[in-house]
């Protein structure tokens, strides 16, 4: 799935494991809310909790975002289908 993270994403006021830019652009793409901590993976908040993988463009611009550079709105593709237990 192709994730859009938008200049709105960016103007995030509180920036959370849950509230962020990429956790915004992702409950916009799938309606599920998303935990993001370290930039490298991503986590549904519902069940299953296992960790998907970011691509490293996107852990590189999340460390520039979180050092409060100036960062620019990125696409990526990332596998978020669910899987079953």
């Amino acid at each position: 799935m192709k994730i859009h993270v938008t200049e709105k994403d960016l103007r995030c006021p509180c920036v959370t494991a849950l509230h962020n830019p990429i956790s915004l652009a992702l409950r916009r793409e799938t309606g599920d809310f998303w935990y993001v901590f370290d930039g490298s993976t991503i986590r549904r908040m519902i069940a299953p909790l296992e960790p998907i993988s970011l691509p490293a463009q996107v852990s590189q611009w999340w460390h520039a975002y979180k050092g409060l550079r100036s960062v620019h709105p990125i696409e990526f593709e990332v596998d978020v289908t669910k899987k079953t237990v």
